[in-house]
């Protein structure tokens, strides 16, 4: 990572990239979101509360980007992307449960067994954890490395 953590005040022209850089990857998640709305629709209406429960997600997953966009190179960026896994994390645990989805139609029944996708996601999930820790270990060090030189 070298040298990522700089100390020091925020600049306008940091501001203004690190502004850009969440207005972009807010347009392309919410570009990626209108896809799966519209992809996912038969499922919605099978589903009760699928459309409101993917605002929700859809809602705090960019809250927690935006703000961990503008908290970059401080100590709040690896908390705010351990945060952002944690809420996928238990995200997932909410909505599927005991990882079975039953959908019933008129005269139909389907039951998804979604074990093997909720333990992909859990995985996942625990990488970016553990990604985010060694990032702060890493933010901390290095200001810690910077501290002892100034000192000498």
């Amino acid at each position: 990572m070298g040298n990522q953590w700089k100390s020091g005040k925020i600049t306008r022209k940091d501001l203004r990239s690190r502004a850009v850089k969440a207005i972009v990857k807010t347009a392309l998640a919410s570009v990626l979101y209108v896809v799966l709305v519209v992809l996912l629709a038969p499922v919605s209406d099978l589903v009760a509360g699928f459309a409101e429960t993917m605002q929700t997600f859809f809602i705090v997953y960019v809250v927690l980007m935006i703000v961990g966009e503008f908290a970059a190179r401080t100590i709040f960026q690896p908390i705010l992307n351990g945060a952002r896994a944690v809420f996928i994390l238990f995200y997932m645990v909410l909505a599927l449960g005991d990882s079975v989805i039953t959908v019933t139609s008129e005269n139909a029944t389907l039951t998804l067994n979604m074990s093997l996708v909720f333990t992909v996601v859990v995985a996942l999930c625990l990488i970016g954890v553990a990604s985010a820790a060694l990032e702060a270990v890493s933010f901390l060090s290095e200001r810690a490395e910077r501290e002892s030189h100034m000192q000498l």
